[in-house]
């Protein structure tokens, strides 16, 4: 069975055959239906008859589910933690507490150096119009390439991003000290607190 992503691609894989010359493809996926009204170009209003129908069926699915489960329970029942924790002390708690931002993050940056690395390949080409070619002659020296000058500011930018993933860690934790949960807390070390 596919995962939540893969059914995700198999319908833009539908939509774009759709567009590619095979139209009975287009009535599997919800993008198919949105792009059959073809606005602009024929507005085939009926085409929507497929996404009210689909929204009703989902609308009756979670009305249904919601009278049958327990509010406090939810569809999946609870799995204990791990045995052991990780590691102790106010490192290891700050770890746990930080690691999924730490991770988005990362995740982020690495996506977005993906990304400048592919469109390095053909930017002084795009971009070598009269008016970028000055703005580089300006910015970054004569002689200077679009490319190095891009990359440049982009480091800029980069730079108050990493800024920002340090300081969202410490705005959570203010947000937490104002919002009162750390306030039951006595003041004791973070490695003393299961004593």
């Amino acid at each position: 069975m596919p995962t939540r992503g893969g059914k995700v691609w198999v319908m833009l894989a539908a939509a774009v055959a759709h567009t590619g010359g095979v139209p009975a493809l287009a009535w599997l996926t919800p993008f198919g239906w949105v792009r059959l009204t073809r606005p602009y170009a024929g507005d085939h209003w009926w085409a929507l008859g497929p996404v009210v129908l689909f929204v009703a069926v989902l609308t009756a699915a979670a009305y249904t589910l919601s009278t049958r489960r327990d509010m406090a329970g939810g569809l999946i029942p609870a799995r204990s933690g791990p045995a052991g924790g990780g590691p102790a002390g106010v490192l290891g708690l700050a770890g746990r507490l930080h690691r999924t931002t730490l991770a988005a993050f990362a995740i982020g940056f690495g996506l977005l150096g993906a990304l400048l690395g592919v469109s390095a390949r053909g930017l002084d080409s795009q971009l070598g119009t009269p008016q970028f070619q000055e703005l580089t002659a300006t910015l970054g020296g004569p002689g200077a390439r679009v490319s190095d000058v891009f990359f440049s500011f982009m480091m800029y930018v980069l730079s108050q991003l990493v800024a920002a993933a340090a300081l969202v860690p410490a705005l959570r934790a203010r947000g937490e000290e104002a919002a009162g949960p750390s306030c039951c807390c006595p003041p004791r070390p973070a490695g003393c607190a299961g004593r």
